[in-house]
């Protein structure tokens, strides 16, 4: 896993911050409004594949995040307009598309917890509380 230079320049401010007693950012440095809500860098290797960029702020999508205890990541996708779920991951290969359907991931040998999260996703992106498990 190579550490991308904006993140590894970003973790030496944070602990510079600490060393000097600073801490952490305060909520209010945090408030600006183009500042990224949430940010992850891929763990995989580049044998996974190309990179599937997520941009959340696009309207008729919810996106899910996931990593388990090895670090694997997966990324769910709802769309509203097409009422279709997917997912992709790493250990799959990120080009790789997993439809999923009535909250299960088609094609694909998954954890519990992967299982879990997945449907957790359905739910939260059909706005339902039936929950089938």
């Amino acid at each position: 896993m190579d550490l991308p230079v904006q993140l590894a320049r970003k973790y030496e401010e944070v602990a510079l911050r600490k060393k000097s007693g600073q801490g952490e950012p305060t909520l209010r440095e945090n408030q600006d409004a183009e500042a990224p809500l949430f940010v992850v860098s891929n763990h995989h290797t580049k044998s996974a594949g190309w990179l599937p960029t997520v941009h959340g702020d696009g309207p008729g999508k919810y996106y899910g995040y996931f990593a388990n205890e090895y670090g694997e990541q997966a990324i769910f996708i709802y769309d509203y307009e097409t009422q279709q779920a997917s997912v992709q991951m790493g250990d799959t290969g990120w080009s790789a598309i997993h439809r999923v359907i009535d909250g299960r991931a088609e094609g694909v040998n998954l954890s519990d917890a992967e299982v879990r999260w997945i449907h957790a996703c359905w739910l939260a992106a059909k706005g339902t509380s039936k929950s089938g498990f």
